[in-house]
């Protein structure tokens, strides 16, 4: 089985079990669990695109730096969006890191897509 069908199914179980336990159980766990969905979600997404698996294949290191990388800045971007949701402003402090790993991340990936 492929790596992004992988993903892709730890995605939307853990995107089935959050929904489940926000709405029927009344659950905050089910926020927290939707954090890792995204997470799955980004893996399956990097694990399509053909040009990375090509990358992946030598570099393994790198190319898992780089995913763990991508992952965070989505992590950091749901927390930021729960908590500014929230009415917590403080939330918005988080684009600070967020920007600085876009500015990071950004040329490692237009030298995959070259």
């Amino acid at each position: 089985m492929k790596k992004n069908y992988i993903f892709l199914i730890l995605g939307l179980s853990s995107t089935l079990l959050s929904k489940y336990m926000q709405f029927f159980t009344s659950s905050k766990i089910g926020d927290y669990i939707v954090l890792f969905s995204g997470v799955f979600f980004v893996c399956a997404i990097v694990f399509s695109i053909e040009k990375f698996n090509h990358f992946y294949e030598p570099n393994r290191k790198n190319a898992v730096v780089l995913i763990i990388q991508t992952s965070l800045v989505v992590l950091l971007f749901q927390i930021m969006m729960i908590l500014v949701i929230n009415k917590y402003l403080i939330g918005v402090v988080l684009l600070l890191p967020i920007l600085g790993l876009i500015y990071f991340i950004y040329p490692k990936w237009v030298n995959i897509f070259k």
